[in-house]
């Protein structure tokens, strides 16, 4: 880990209160602000160890915590279990979930699916983020 990085952490750990006999706390040698998830294992082994995990993973959902691990799971980890960041799952977007899956595995690209499906890019984004909370794709 580079000097810039272990600063920042002693710098944020500094700003954020570790909860008492949190296994995070002073230890600024581990990136626990990792820029992809193969960076964030260090931190989530560190995590699976910790006695006030749940509290802490609670914190960073109340509090919405954008960057980071908290309680063991990155910001994209986190955001799945936000409620508010699921989408709607009517019968007609479920049904074009699965038709955008079929042609995302054909290869198709978006523009082509937004143009077969008569709706925006946009919504093709909606879709496919539906059909990977299905594990369709």
């Amino acid at each position: 880990m580079t000097a810039a990085i272990e600063e920042l952490n002693e710098l944020l750990a500094d700003a954020v209160p570790p909860l008492e006999g949190a296994a995070c706390a002073g230890r600024h040698d581990i990136d626990w602000y990792p820029n992809n998830i193969a960076a964030a294992e260090p931190a989530k082994r560190i995590c699976a160890t910790c006695p006030v995990r749940q509290q802490c993973l609670d914190y960073a959902l109340e509090t919405k915590q954008k960057v980071g691990v908290w309680g063991g799971l990155t910001e994209r980890e986190r955001s799945q279990r936000l409620p508010s960041r699921r989408i709607s799952r009517t019968r007609k977007s479920v049904e074009m979930a699965h038709v955008t899956a079929r042609l995302i595995r054909d290869n198709v690209p978006r523009t082509q699916i937004a143009e077969r499906l008569g709706c925006s890019e946009h919504t093709v984004y909606r879709y496919r983020r539906i059909a990977l909370e299905l594990n369709l794709i």
